[in-house]
């Protein structure tokens, strides 16, 4: 996948009501679909959940998402029958979608991808968790195909992959570079072990599942090199929070044909 630079995705970054937040202008291209990344609140500037709350257009409300146990799997989820069956949050799983209007989705990291995915002529849309274990179990492949089974074909997602930690700050064992393969493009590091591209790996499995090179965003912010506004995990150990990622199709709406 083509390199875009890393500064393309510090400055998503931006303050909203007092929390840190990203979006993805590669989503803007289908319509009525809204998608959200939120990190840490900046002391002082935020009301707790009223303001939190208030990033969400009505009648989309986040205490309402449908949530998984996330294990750094493979497992893809119809957010729409656990929604029906009452067991959002009760059910492992590291990947959903839905093509129902209103239907919020969510995943929580703390250096991982976020991977949301968007069928404009459906509407369907996913949205994955993907560590470096996620992304060799195969999620990104196996959301992919769930969306293509239900009659999404690749060459019409768009993709964004939200902050998550990038090459400059993650340092692995040789035995996780291996494992990774296909666009890991593992480096020397300065301790003498070696630094993977999770951002480069998740878009090679992209564009090895049918998805267009165009149709894939920039390269997110690194959460490691921004943990004053992100929650990272290789900074701040035991003592870390979680970014979450949200994303859903705008009720009483059609998508478009995407751009």
């Amino acid at each position: 996948m083509t390199e875009r630079g890393e500064e393309a995705g510090a400055g998503a970054l931006r303050i909203e009501r007092g929390w840190t937040v990203a979006r993805f202008p590669i989503l803007d291209r289908a319509d009525r679909v809204f998608h959200l990344f939120i990190g840490k609140t900046i002391e002082g500037k935020a009301d707790g959940a009223a303001e939190l709350d208030a990033l969400f257009p009505p009648p989309l409300a986040r205490r309402r998402a449908v949530r998984l146990r996330q294990v750094h799997g493979a497992r893809v989820v119809d957010a729409r029958s656990l929604a029906a069956r009452g067991e959002a949050g009760a059910v492992e799983a590291d990947a959903s979608l839905t093509d129902v209007p209103g239907l919020l989705l969510r995943v929580r990291t703390a250096d991982c991808l976020p991977v949301y995915l968007v069928d404009p002529e459906g509407p369907v849309v996913a949205l994955a968790h993907a560590g470096w274990r996620g992304l060799v179990a195969g999620v990104i492949e196996e959301t992919v195909a769930r969306m293509r089974a239900g009659g999404s074909a690749p060459t019409r997602l768009l993709a964004a992959i939200g902050p998550s930690i990038g090459p400059c700050c993650y340092e692995v064992g040789e035995e996780v570079a291996e494992k990774l393969g296909i666009g890991a493009r593992p480096r020397p590091g300065g301790r003498g072990r070696p630094h993977v591209d999770l951002f480069e790996a998740a878009g090679a499995r992209l564009l090895a599942a049918g998805l267009l090179e165009e149709r894939i965003g920039p390269r997110p912010a690194c959460t490691a090199c921004a943990a004053d506004r992100l929650h990272s995990y290789r900074r701040e150990k035991e003592r870390v929070g979680r970014n979450e990622a949200w994303l859903a199709i705008l009720p009483q709406a059609k998508l478009g044909s995407g751009r």
